[in-house]
């Protein structure tokens, strides 16, 4: 066991926390978005009991480690999925025509012709 200000902090402790953030980094890197509320709870429980039952340094900066990467891949991931975001809506406005201006400066729309942006099969 681990000691700190004389409290324990039981190695089966931090094995658990370690794992979930694993889970959850595992999660991230699947897309499995939905398992990612569970975990977090499931975590923020271990982090309370963490809490009463004190950490010593080394616990803690491997919490820490781990926390940190699956920050950056979280971080990643939003942006990933902000650019799918992006992408899909430009898609989606292609589909409704090109703007063109004329020498005067007047916008126009062409109409997309049917079939070239629809679902493909």
């Amino acid at each position: 066991m681990r000691w700190r200000n004389g409290v324990r902090m039981a190695p089966e402790l931090l094995d658990q926390i370690l794992h979930r953030l694993g889970a959850i980094r595992a999660s991230l890197r699947s897309g499995s978005f939905a398992a990612l509320e569970d975990h977090a709870a499931t975590l923020a429980d271990l982090a309370d009991r963490a809490e009463r039952a004190g950490a010593d340094a080394a616990s803690l900066a491997a919490i820490g480690a781990a926390a940190r990467r699956n920050a950056a891949l979280l971080d990643s991931t939003m942006q990933g999925l902000r650019s799918a975001r992006r992408r899909l809506h430009e898609i989606e406005a292609a589909g409704t025509g090109l703007r063109v201006y004329d020498n005067r400066g007047r916008g126009d729309i062409i109409a997309a012709r049917p079939g070239l942006t629809g679902p493909r099969v």
